[in-house]
Parts: C-alpha cells; structure tokens; sequence
C-alpha cells in the first residue's frame, strides 16, 4: 500500500503505534459491517465476507503504519525495500498481526455470543468460524489456510474432512475420530472438543444424564462455564449438516439447561 506522507519526519513507536492500529481495525469493521447490514436489508446478501472484513484488518494496519517514517529507530522506506529475511519476525509483522487479531475479535459467527468468543482459542475459534462460513456456501481451501494463520492455529488439517481448492470443507461432529480428540490433539483438550465427544456419546445411546456427568468430571469449572458450553453446543446444532447430529446436539442443551445445579 502506497500513500503520499505530509512533510516532515513522524516517528512511532510499538507501544503507541498499537493502540492507534486497533482503533483504525475496530472503525474499519465497523464501518463495513454496518454497510453490510444496510445492504442485506436491502438485497437480500451482505457486500462483504468474512474473508473481506479480515483482508479490512490488515489494511487499516497498514494505513496506520505508512504515516511514519520511523518505526522506533526503523526507516520505514529502507525496511520496505530491503529483501524479506525468510523465519524473521519483524516489528511490522508483530503489528499487522495485532491488528489481524483485533479483526478477528471482533467476527463473532452469528449464533455466538460475544462473552463465548472471546472465552476461547484459536482453534475452537478457526472450527466457530468456518463452520459459519461453510452453511454460507464457502469452499475455497484459501479461505482455511487465512484463518488458521490468523487464529494461530497450530495444525488446521486436523480438523479438515476434505482439502481440494475448491471444495474443502472441516470434519462434522460425527467424522472425528477417538484419537482425534485426545488431550494430546489441539482440540481435544477444548471445550469444543469435550463437546463434540458427547455428542458423539449420545450418537450411540449414552444415557444424556450419563454423558453430562462425564462433562462435568472432565471440565472442574463446567457449572461456571456451562452457559458458554451451551451457546457452543447451540452453533453446532444449527450449523450441522446431519440431522442426527443436530438431534444429539439439542438433547444435550436440553438435559444442560434442565439439570439440577446440585447433581
């Protein structure tokens, strides 16, 4: 991105360039988020996908940044013609990557609280939002592979059922395997992971009061986070594509909600 400066040097710094580049994200989303609204009310279909809001993330970073001319003791013309050092993380990337982030903070799924998104991680967040983005049609394998790096999302393949360019697609609650969920795996540990194994337990006749204990044995603080755990349990019920597994998925939140808080 190029832009013409005013006269004269301006120097920044990390520390006060970030908060400046999540500002500028946050107006930026906003902004589009509201055209979006305005348009589907209108048409029928928003302007913008998910894909395009985040693409907004970075550069309303960059329009932040290319108003110095120093980045802390860094000449930001010399540092963008100088070649690219291959596993070096510069102070430029630490901020695009903030402002990707504060983004992506900010594309809660629809059907996801806002308390519940930001109460997990990358990878329950990176499952969260291509599920979203898949019952919307979306396929393309580029798609995955932004929002896994932008989530930090160790291994992504993990959770992928297929990956052709144009037709990948993540695995659906009753496609992962034992070994999958393990604590050993990413999302194993989660609590999308220790969901999506009680869902598969009422798949094969776990009696629902059997299979919400074992939740509760599993998570020490679940009467805490129960709320969150059934806002989860909702998404996929909603967003899956097999009709038994939305039947499993609204048993559970039903035995959940109904349970005796002393049991």
């Amino acid at each position: 991105m190029l832009r013409k400066r005013s006269a004269g040097e301006k120097v920044g710094f990390k520390q006060r360039i970030l908060p400046a580049v999540r500002n500028e994200v946050a107006a930026q989303i906003k902004q589009m988020m509201h055209l979006n609204d305005e348009v589907e009310a209108r048409m029928g279909e928003p302007v913008f996908n998910d894909a395009d809001l985040q693409m907004a993330g970075y550069a309303a970073a960059l329009k932040v940044l290319t108003a110095y001319t120093k980045i802390g003791e860094t000449d930001v013309t010399t540092f963008a013609l100088r070649p690219r050092v291959k596993g070096e993380t510069t102070v430029v990337d630490e901020i695009v990557q903030q402002a990707s982030e504060a983004a992506n903070g900010l594309l809660v799924p629809e059907g996801v609280a806002l308390d519940t998104w930001q109460a997990i991680d990358g990878i329950q967040r990176f499952y969260l939002r291509m599920l979203d983005m898949e019952s919307a049609g979306a396929s393309k394998l580029d798609n995955y592979q932004n929002f896994a790096k932008a989530f930090r999302v160790d291994d992504y393949t993990k959770v992928m059922a297929s990956m052709t360019a144009n037709g990948s697609r993540l695995k659906q609650v009753n496609e992962f395997g034992s070994r999958e969920l393990t604590d050993s795996t990413e999302i194993g540990p989660t609590w999308l992971g220790h969901l999506i194994i009680a869902i598969q337990q009422l798949l094969t006749d776990v009696e629902p009061q059997s299979v919400v204990k074992t939740l509760m044995e599993d998570l020490p603080d679940y009467l805490e986070v129960r709320p969150k755990l059934i806002d989860l349990v909702r998404f996929l019920e909603n967003k899956s594509r097999n009709e038994a597994v939305r039947s499993a998925a609204e048993v559970l939140v039903s035995r959940m909600q109904t349970q005796r808080l002393d049991s």
